[in-house]
C-alpha cells in the first residue's frame, strides 16, 4: 500500500522562520482492515435454524387442551321415591293420590296430614283455605276431613297423573279434572273407599282410606307420578343449605 505526502510552507511563530510541515494522510489500521476485507470476497450470513414441520402423529405436535369432563346430571334412582327424593328399599310402583282436605277450625286437627309427600294451601274463599294433600310414599289408615273440588286443583293435581279424591263439587269444575287425565273420585257419587264419621257435624266428616281408594284406581291409573321437583343428590348440595339463611327462633 502506498502512503501520499503533501509538503506546504508554515512560519514558525517562535523564530518567524519558514519551516515545511509534512502533512502525511495515514490510513489508520481500522480503516486499512476495511479496505482489505473490501478487496476480498464477504463471508455469507449462518443460515437460520430450520423449524421443524410437525407430523400428524409426531409427539413434537402441540395438541390442545383437554375438555373438561362435564359432572353428570343426578338422575333418579329405582330407589327413590319420586315425590320426596327420599333413598328407599320398599319403593312401591303405584299412582299419587291426590285428596281435598279442609282446613278451617272446625276441621281441626286434620288426620294423615303428617303422611303426606306434599301438602298444597290454596285460598278458595276471602281468608278461607283448603289443603291438597298428595299420598304416595306413605299411606295413612284414615284421611279427613275431606272436602269439595276447586278451580284450582286441575293444574295442582294434573301433572300428577293419578287420583284426585274430594267430597264433592260443581259439575263444570268436575269436568276441568276430568280433561285432565285425572280420574276422579267423588263421595257425592258414592266411590267407595269414603265415609262420615258421627264424632263430627256435615260437612266436616267426610273421611277416607288411602289404601281402599287406591285399591279402585282403573288400569289407566297405575303409573307412579313423575317428579314434580329438583333434588339435590346429597343433604350438603340442598338449596336450604347453599343459600338459604339461618332462622331466629
Amino acid at each position: 500500500m502506498r502512503v501520499s505526502q503533501r509538503v506546504r510552507p508554515v512560519v514558525d511563530p517562535a523564530d518567524g522562520r519558514t519551516r515545511t510541515l509534512r502533512a502525511a494522510v495515514l490510513l489508520s489500521l481500522s480503516l486499512s482492515l476495511g479496505l482489505t476485507a473490501c478487496g476480498s470476497d464477504p463471508e455469507p450470513p449462518p443460515s437460520p435454524t430450520p423449524t421443524p414441520t410437525p407430523t400428524s402423529g409426531s409427539e413434537d405436535e402441540p395438541r390442545p387442551d383437554p375438555e373438561p369432563t362435564p359432572e353428570p346430571t343426578p338422575e333418579r334412582q329405582p330407589g327413590e321415591w319420586p315425590l320426596t327424593g327420599v333413598d328407599s328399599d320398599a319403593v312401591v310402583s303405584r299412582p299419587a293420590l291426590a285428596v281435598k282436605i279442609e282446613n278451617t277450625p272446625a276441621a281441626r286437627p286434620q288426620t294423615g296430614l303428617e303422611s303426606a309427600d306434599v301438602v298444597w294451601e290454596q285460598i278458595v274463599e276471602f281468608e278461607v283455605a283448603r289443603l291438597l294433600a298428595v299420598y304416595h310414599s306413605e299411606l295413612p289408615e284414615v284421611v279427613g276431613p275431606i272436602r269439595s273440588v276447586r278451580p284450582m286443583d286441575a293444574r295442582i293435581a294434573g301433572p300428577l297423573g293419578g287420583l284426585l279424591v274430594f267430597s264433592g263439587g260443581q259439575d263444570g269444575i268436575v269436568a276441568d279434572v276430568a280433561r285432565t287425565g285425572l280420574q276422579t273420585m267423588s263421595h257425592d257419587d258414592a266411590d267407595e273407599g269414603m265415609y262420615r264419621i258421627d264424632s263430627r257435624p256435615i260437612p266436616h266428616n267426610v273421611y277416607g282410606s288411602p289404601a281402599e281408594l287406591l285399591a279402585r284406581a282403573d288400569d289407566a291409573h297405575q303409573e307412579a307420578p313423575p317428579e314434580q321437583f329438583a333434588f339435590a343428590p346429597d343433604e350438603g348440595q340442598a338449596t336450604a343449605v347453599l343459600e338459604g339463611q339461618e332462622a331466629a327462633w
